[in-house]
């Protein structure tokens, strides 16, 4: 879906049209197989994408885990915090700026020198976090061909978030049939060495 939807993102003569949004790959989850009631298309992508790139589930699912907590908190939110930080800290520079000095027992303008500095230093990392954060989101609602809006990032990863743990738990489910097969494998070659050994 990657390649596909990087091919047909962002250009008008294709219609912008997505390979396949994450609505879609979710309702893999929900197409039951005629023959194993348990099993889904998302079992068989996932199968299949395990037997083309071993370990390539398990690598996506810790890619994305992130997802789970980024959509937790709302991204307006964040940046208007940030925000208000930063305006609060403006607000206290003029304020120390403005302070009387006169009085050389008056220790609250030295002390908020350093305050400040800190205060400017945890800012800086915020805002250059926020950026980084920004990009990637943008990242992600270009992969998926998504409005790069907060609400529709947020909602991008929350399903980004719930398809890997269904991956991952179907993924469970495969090797844990996997286990049975082979299990019974085992179980008939020891019932047949049995039955050689007792005709001998």
């Amino acid at each position: 879906p990657q390649v596909v939807n990087f091919l047909n993102s962002g250009d008008r003569r294709l219609g912008n049209a997505p390979g396949f949004t994450l609505g879609a790959l979710l309702k893999l989850a929900d197409t039951k197989s005629p023959y194993q009631r348990k099993y889904t298309l998302l079992h068989y992508v996932v199968e299949h994408c395990e037997k083309a790139k071993p370990g390539s589930v398990d690598a996506a699912s810790r890619a994305v885990a992130c997802c789970e907590q980024a959509y937790s908190y709302p991204f307006d939110m964040v940046d208007s915090d940030v925000k208000k930080l930063a305006k609060d800290l403006k607000e206290v520079e003029a304020m120390t700026a403005a302070a009387p000095n006169d009085d050389p027992a008056d220790c609250w303008r030295p002390k908020m020198k350093d305050c400040l500095a800190e205060w400017r230093q945890s800012v800086a990392q915020l805002e250059a976090a926020m950026g980084k954060l920004a990009e990637g989101m943008g990242q992600v609602c270009m992969l998926w061909c998504v409005d790069k809006k907060p609400a529709e990032a947020e909602s991008c990863f929350e399903n980004l978030s719930k398809l890997m743990k269904l991956a991952t738990a179907n993924l469970e489910d495969i090797r844990k049939e996997q286990q049975k097969v082979e299990l019974d494998k085992a179980k008939k070659g020891q019932g047949k060495k049995k039955k050689s050994a007792g005709a001998s």
